[in-house]
């Protein structure tokens, strides 16, 4: 079964959704099969998904290139859920506010994008997983996009379309135009036009 989650950035932020490829491929891997690459700017918040309790925390690596032996120098976070899953943070920044053993809730900032470890371009590494047999077991997982600029830029328009749309009919009620056989009113027909634009924008 699939996990549904938020979006572990701030709800204005531009993100492009990537599965790791090519030489960053890992579906055969059983600890990072359904991990995730989240591509945005360098130094943007990272907020935890889920509540829990941070269980690991690694931020003292300055090192990042294409040099494979960086695998293991990404600064990471990993929080405990508390019903057998955890989620892993990696390609973080050097600063956190959070410290082992810190509770956590659902969308509270636990660090921030940089770069670290083995990769190419600003990213955050997201795994869920848990443990079997003693060995880390990646979860399929969805994220929701947070709301864009263009998200809210769309909102905004459907807003003025229907605003014009009552001042259309606000005016069709003053002049005294009625939607009947003998008399035309063309406020409603603005109306209508203006709520078949607001449906497909």
């Amino acid at each position: 079964m699939t996990i549904k989650l938020p979006s572990p950035f701030p709800k204005d932020t531009k993100i492009q959704i990537a599965s790791p490829e090519d030489e960053f491929e890992n579906k055969k891997l059983p600890e990072s099969q359904y991990a995730i690459n989240l591509i945005t700017k360098i130094e943007t918040p990272v907020q935890a998904i889920q509540d829990g309790i941070i269980f690991k925390v690694k931020t003292d690596s300055k090192k990042c290139s294409l040099d494979k032996k960086l695998t293991n120098q990404a600064n990471y976070i990993v929080i405990d859920h508390g019903d057998e899953t955890y989620s892993e943070y990696s390609h973080l920044g050097t600063k956190t506010p959070i410290r082992v053993g810190q509770k956590i809730k659902t969308g509270e900032t636990i660090g921030y994008t940089g770069f670290s470890g083995y990769m190419k371009t600003p990213n955050l590494y997201l795994n869920i997983f848990k443990i079997e047999k003693g060995k880390p077991v990646s979860l399929p997982f969805e994220i929701k996009k947070p709301k864009t600029q263009e998200d809210i830029a769309k909102i905004a328009g459907m807003i003025l379309i229907l605003t014009l749309a009552g001042i259309a009919f606000i005016f069709s009620r003053i002049t005294g135009n009625t939607i009947g056989e003998k008399t035309s009113n063309p406020y409603a027909i603005i109306l209508i036009i203006l709520a078949l634009i607001s449906g497909t924008t």
